[in-house]
């Protein structure tokens, strides 16, 4: 007979409580999908958002957090409306209320994991350091509207811009802002694709990931790698920056595949084939106005916002901040360097 969700946290004091929960879940909504017939693994994920893989992860108990309460009420839905087209609904052993039974068991089940004692946050915190933005305003708004993703699948946003025009700054720099918006995670990557050594392998990569998403079992060849990504990724929320993109082929199996997930990638190609392929939108980089270069070079050499050697540096620059922070970083190494 089946313990109630409720019975089975408080009466645990015992570590994995919160997967016996989990695996509940999982099961009655297996045994539902099996007694009403269908709908197929393809009709499903087109009717909740997610990929095949990503559905037979969560009916097989292939995940290892609770998938998002949109999915479940999704799944649920769609198996009784198959019942009930097809006279079967009458087999059905699992209740069918979706606020009176699945809501309230979706609750506790993400109460559990929330609450689960002494195990550790494994939600990956990879984006490195942000360095201070000057100006790139218009930029940052643009990004918050290309990355509106309600109601819609995950986006990626390509930043393209030329070597030394700030790509990496902005990329990271916003992500930090955002990152509150994604609790399952921030991932980021730095692909190698323009730096002369040799770009990194998309099957490397998504083990990394999965190392830090605490995946286990995980198998080889990249299209099983990024299946396995993507089910691991499979009813969360997460940021993903992709840095230094060579071409559209090391960046789509990095791609999540899950609804409110955000992948953010530089490049200093135009990776059209990404945009055909998962819809990417692309943000272009330019150089700084004067302004905001002038201000940028002030900051980092500590002197006056204005003077004639800055004036000739911005200008030399071409307003990359590339190029900029080069020269700000020559001077402070160099004592004799006129900075009045």
């Amino acid at each position: 007979m089946r313990r109630s969700f409720q019975r089975t946290w408080t009466e645990g004091d015992n570590m994995g409580a919160e997967s016996e929960l989990l695996d509940q879940l999982c099961g009655d909504l297996r045994l539902m999908w099996r007694q009403a017939g269908g709908p197929s693994l393809r009709s499903l994920a087109g009717r909740v958002g997610l990929s095949k893989s990503q559905i037979g992860a969560i009916l097989t108990g292939a995940i290892r957090r609770p998938p998002a309460w949109g999915t479940v009420r999704g799944l649920v839905e769609s198996f009784l409306a198959y019942a009930d087209e097809y006279g079967d609904a009458a087999t059905l052993s699992v209740p069918t209320g979706v606020s009176e039974f699945w809501k309230p068991r979706h609750t506790v089940l993400e109460y559990a994991f929330s609450h689960a004692r002494g195990v550790p946050d494994r939600a990956p915190r990879q984006l490195p350091p942000a360095v201070r933005l000057c100006g790139r305003a218009t930029e940052l708004r643009e990004l918050a509207v290309l990355s509106s993703v309600r109601g819609r699948p995950a986006v990626a946003i390509v930043v393209r811009g030329a070597a030394g025009s700030g790509k990496t700054a902005l990329a990271v720099g916003w992500a930090h802002r955002i990152r509150d918006r994604f609790p399952d995670g921030q991932l980021f990557a730095d692909l190698r694709g323009s730096t002369g050594a040799r770009p990194a392998d998309p099957a490397e990569t998504i083990r990394g990931f999965l190392s830090d998403l605490g995946a286990r079992n995980v198998p080889t060849g990249l299209a099983a790698l990024s299946a396995c990504y993507r089910s691991a990724l499979a009813g969360r929320r997460v940021l993903v920056v992709l840095d230094d993109a060579r071409d559209t082929e090391q960046v789509l199996p990095l791609l999540p595949g899950t609804p409110g997930s955000v992948a953010v990638v530089t490049s200093r190609e135009r990776l059209s084939g990404l945009v055909a392929a998962a819809d990417a939108r692309t943000l272009l980089l330019g150089p700084l106005s004067r302004t905001d270069a002038t201000a940028l070079l002030a900051t980092r050499l500590g002197g006056p916002a204005v003077s004639p050697a800055l004036t000739e540096i911005v200008t030399r620059s071409g307003g990359l901040p590339g190029a900029l922070a080069a020269a700000a970083a020559a001077a402070t190494a160099d004592p004799r360097a006129d900075r009045a």
